[in-house]
């Protein structure tokens, strides 16, 4: 069968290829389909070119990666594709599907088929049961169209080995160019996972597809991916997307003896978590070319880490980003606001606790409250079907949804406010001088320090800071000569910023 898959633009350039999608395209080529990609979120793309390949190619099937991101976009595009070939059998998937069963298929004449959870064996058995003619109801793990209505099949079980699963096809993106990565050493990124599931109930965390079991790849595998990805798309450095990378120290010094032996002696990132890890290991992983860690803090209040269900201490967060320095290893930090029972005094604690860790990357969101998440529940039957605001960016024309004692456009504020708070300010300037990571992130960090002491002036002024009082009080009667001069000062230091950034970054693709 003629198998199409795509992957539709979200309200945001994504930076990576879509590693789910990947894994099913790879799955259906072993079985011996005829597999057609298009990424309409690469930076390439073009619906245009997308829609000429549709007409030429005249597949059996269209699958399509749903995102709640962007989900209005993508339903009008399926309408739009259905109406002009209505042959065509269109099965969707992914997160939004495995959290929300049932309420596409229900709303959308488009869809014939969801994909519920974990996808491989699904949609193995149900592209052979169109094909066949047998009952899809014999299919685990899919809510279907027929005539009686729309038909929900039991749960599939989840996958045990994931050894067994190849490689998701990279080979598909090659032709489309990505969102460089700025805080990274190379030009061409290769993304791997190792594991699916997680253990642990955070309140902002959906789990629809993989659950709370944790399985994971061995290592021997991982290693075989890293030289598959290597020699197919020559890429310079790894990025290992795990919400929980770190974590056995067993698997992870396998991991990185059997990296070392490779030879390839490339740079890598991932995630780690507070609650694991230890300074020996990270000092091995700094030896492997691990570069930089990356932490979910989320928060810097008691009541609102608990509230989260988050499960860590602040005294792990600090001993984490401590060790991270020991090692020789860039550390970074996520950090939300807009949690249940947020307001302005819980916020202040986030943006100080940030200040005080002083990682060498910092990064504030506001909270999403996502189908699947407990989060979800908080909201208003109208609020839950308000997919434009339920996003992963806002703009003062778009504000979030609160579940806070903070407004929609205090949130914003509080946010687009705390990155400037940690990047403007003496401190991590000092951070900057003494840091030992790769040149390149140096000179990020220096353009982004610049950039953000010179707007934080910009705020004092105008006093239109929301935060107050950290090491640059809020300005009133200066005198504006001292504004501008620093103004300018900052200018000159951005330039040279700019400059050495521009000898260091080349954005890359496939």
């Amino acid at each position: 069968m003629k198998v199409y898959f795509l992957n539709p633009s979200g309200d945001y350039p994504n930076g990576y290829p879509p590693l789910g999608l990947l894994y099913l395209v790879s799955i259906c080529k072993k079985y011996g389909h005829s597999v057609y990609f298009y990424d309409l979120a690469a930076k390439n793309s073009d619906i245009g070119k997308f829609e000429n390949e549709l007409e030429s190619i005249c597949p059996d099937i269209l699958c399509v990666s749903v995102y709640t991101t962007g989900l209005n976009n993508t339903m009008k595009l399926l309408a739009e594709i259905k109406n002009k070939y209505p042959k065509l059998k269109i099965i969707v998937g992914g997160p939004h599907v495995s959290a929300l069963p049932e309420s596409l298929i229900e709303k959308y004449n488009a869809i014939d088929y969801e994909v519920i959870g974990e996808g491989e064996k699904t949609i193995i058995e149900l592209l052979e049961s169109i094909k066949n003619g047998t009952p899809a109801v014999l299919v685990k793990g899919i809510s279907y169209r027929s005539v009686s209505g729309i038909i929900r099949t039991g749960n599939r079980e989840r996958i045990t080995n994931l050894d067994t699963i190849p490689f998701p096809a990279v080979d598909v993106i090659r032709r489309f160019k990505y969102g460089y990565d700025k805080i990274s050493v190379g030009k061409r990124v290769g993304l791997i996972i190792t594991s699916r599931g997680c253990p642990y109930n955070c309140t902002f965390c959906h789990k629809g597809t993989f659950g709370n079991k944790y399985t994971r790849r061995s290592p021997v595998n991982v290693i075989e991916e890293v030289i598959h990805q290597y020699c197919l798309l020559e890429v310079d450095e790894f990025y290992f997307v795990d919400d929980l990378f770190v974590t056995d120290e067993k698997w992870m010094i396998e991991f990185i003896e059997r990296y070392n032996k490779t030879g390839l002696g490339l740079p890598w990132k991932c995630l780690g978590r507070v609650d694991h890890g230890s300074e020996s290991l990270y000092r091995k992983m700094k030896e492997a070319g691990c570069f930089l860690i990356q932490f979910g803090v989320e928060t810097g209040n008691e009541q609102i880490m608990k509230n989260i269900r988050k499960n860590i201490r602040f005294d792990q967060v600090e001993e984490s980003i401590n060790i991270c320095k020991k090692a020789g290893i860039n550390s970074a930090t996520f950090f939300t606001i807009g949690h249940e029972g947020e307001n302005e005094k819980t916020a202040l604690d986030t943006i100080r606790f940030a200040q005080k860790l002083n990682a060498d990357v910092c990064h504030f969101f506001t909270v999403s409250p996502y189908p699947g998440t407990a989060n979800y529940n908080l909201l208003s039957e109208k609020e839950k079907i308000d997919w434009d605001k339920i996003s992963y960016y806002h703009t003062k024309d778009r504000l979030p949804i609160s579940i806070s004692n903070l407004s929609p456009l205090q949130i914003l504020q509080y946010q687009k406010n705390a990155r400037f708070e940690f990047y403007g300010r003496l401190k991590f300037l000092l951070n900057i001088i003494n840091s030992r990571g790769p040149i390149k992130i140096t000179m990020i960090k220096l353009a982004i320090f610049t950039v953000s002491m010179a707007y934080k002036i910009y705020l004092g002024v105008t006093m239109k800071r929301v935060v107050p009082i950290f090491e640059i009080p809020r300005l009133k009667n200066i005198e504006p000569a001292i504004v501008i001069f620093s103004l300018v000062f900052l200018m000159i230091i951005l330039g040279f910023a700019k400059m050495f950034y521009s000898l260091c970054v080349v954005p890359y693709g496939y």
